[in-house]
Protein backbone atom coordinates (compact mmCIF):
# COMPACT_ATOMS: atom_id res chain seq x y z
CA UNK A 1 0.00 0.00 0.00
CA UNK A 2 2.28 2.73 0.76
CA UNK A 3 5.04 1.32 -0.92
CA UNK A 4 2.79 1.95 -3.90
CA UNK A 5 3.42 5.80 -3.58
CA UNK A 6 7.05 5.40 -4.84
CA UNK A 7 5.22 4.74 -8.12
CA UNK A 8 3.01 7.63 -8.42
CA UNK A 9 4.04 10.76 -10.37
CA UNK A 10 5.89 13.21 -7.75
CA UNK A 11 2.81 16.08 -8.24
CA UNK A 12 0.27 13.12 -7.25
CA UNK A 13 1.99 11.88 -4.32
CA UNK A 14 0.42 13.70 -1.50
CA UNK A 15 -3.03 12.76 -3.17
CA UNK A 16 -1.85 9.64 -2.92
CA UNK A 17 -1.00 9.77 0.20
CA UNK A 18 -4.65 11.04 1.12
CA UNK A 19 -6.49 8.23 -0.04
CA UNK A 20 -4.18 5.61 1.74
CA UNK A 21 -5.05 7.57 4.41
CA UNK A 22 -9.19 7.40 3.98
CA UNK A 23 -8.88 3.61 3.27
CA UNK A 24 -6.49 1.92 5.33
CA UNK A 25 -7.51 -0.71 7.58
CA UNK A 26 -7.83 0.05 11.47
CA UNK A 27 -5.03 -0.15 13.45
CA UNK A 28 -2.41 1.04 10.79
CA UNK A 29 -2.60 4.48 11.64
CA UNK A 30 0.33 4.77 13.75
CA UNK A 31 2.51 3.44 10.28
CA UNK A 32 0.92 6.02 7.80
CA UNK A 33 1.10 8.90 10.23
CA UNK A 34 5.17 7.83 10.96
CA UNK A 35 5.46 7.22 6.62
CA UNK A 36 3.85 10.46 6.64
CA UNK A 37 5.64 12.36 8.74
CA UNK A 38 9.04 11.35 7.95
CA UNK A 39 8.36 10.63 3.99
CA UNK A 40 5.73 13.17 3.14
CA UNK A 41 4.41 16.26 5.12
CA UNK A 42 7.12 16.22 8.29
CA UNK A 43 5.42 16.92 11.82
CA UNK A 44 4.89 19.54 14.55
CA UNK A 45 5.68 19.83 18.16
CA UNK A 46 4.14 21.54 20.80
CA UNK A 47 6.08 22.66 23.38
CA UNK A 48 5.18 25.30 26.31
CA UNK A 49 7.91 27.84 27.24
CA UNK A 50 8.70 28.83 30.82
CA UNK A 51 6.31 31.22 32.53
CA UNK A 52 7.48 34.38 32.69
CA UNK A 53 7.75 37.07 35.68
CA UNK A 54 4.34 38.66 35.26
CA UNK A 55 3.20 36.55 32.78
CA UNK A 56 -0.82 34.71 33.06
CA UNK A 57 -0.39 32.33 31.08
CA UNK A 58 2.44 30.05 29.48
CA UNK A 59 2.58 30.31 25.63
CA UNK A 60 2.38 27.53 23.38
CA UNK A 61 4.89 27.33 20.46
CA UNK A 62 4.19 25.18 17.33
CA UNK A 63 7.06 24.18 15.45
CA UNK A 64 7.28 22.56 12.59
CA UNK A 65 9.83 19.87 11.46
CA UNK A 66 10.39 18.94 7.81
CA UNK A 67 10.18 15.55 6.32
CA UNK A 68 13.40 13.34 6.55
CA UNK A 69 13.04 12.28 3.15
CA UNK A 70 10.65 14.53 0.65
CA UNK A 71 9.25 12.01 -2.02
CA UNK A 72 11.66 13.49 -5.04
CA UNK A 73 14.35 11.68 -3.21
CA UNK A 74 12.49 8.17 -3.28
CA UNK A 75 10.04 8.61 -6.15
CA UNK A 76 10.66 6.24 -9.00
CA UNK A 77 8.31 6.60 -11.05
CA UNK A 78 10.09 8.51 -13.85
CA UNK A 79 12.68 6.24 -13.77
CA UNK A 80 10.09 3.65 -14.34
CA UNK A 81 8.63 5.24 -17.50
CA UNK A 82 11.83 5.58 -18.79
CA UNK A 83 12.11 1.50 -19.08
CA UNK A 84 15.19 1.75 -16.62
CA UNK A 85 15.41 -0.80 -14.15
CA UNK A 86 14.81 -0.13 -10.83
CA UNK A 87 18.25 -1.69 -9.63
CA UNK A 88 19.81 1.19 -11.94
CA UNK A 89 18.05 4.07 -11.03
CA UNK A 90 20.72 5.50 -9.60
CA UNK A 91 22.85 5.81 -5.77
CA UNK A 92 20.62 8.22 -4.55
CA UNK A 93 16.99 6.43 -5.07
CA UNK A 94 18.01 3.31 -4.36
CA UNK A 95 20.00 4.04 -1.00
CA UNK A 96 17.08 6.06 0.22
CA UNK A 97 14.90 3.59 -0.96
CA UNK A 98 16.75 1.77 0.97
CA UNK A 99 17.05 3.91 4.27
CA UNK A 100 13.31 4.11 3.95
CA UNK A 101 12.87 0.40 3.84
CA UNK A 102 15.24 -0.13 7.03
CA UNK A 103 13.22 2.23 8.75
CA UNK A 104 10.11 0.75 8.25
CA UNK A 105 11.19 -2.43 9.48
CA UNK A 106 12.76 -0.61 12.26
CA UNK A 107 9.15 1.15 13.31
CA UNK A 108 6.75 -2.11 12.92
CA UNK A 109 9.60 -3.85 15.34
CA UNK A 110 9.28 -1.31 17.47
CA UNK A 111 5.29 -1.12 17.65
Amino acid sequence: MLEGLAFLPVDDVSAGMAYLKMVMPDGLEPLVNYFDATYMSGSYSHFQIPLQQGAVVNPVLVRSTPAMFLPPLWNVHDATIRGESLVMVGTMHSANLLVMCIRLHLYLESH
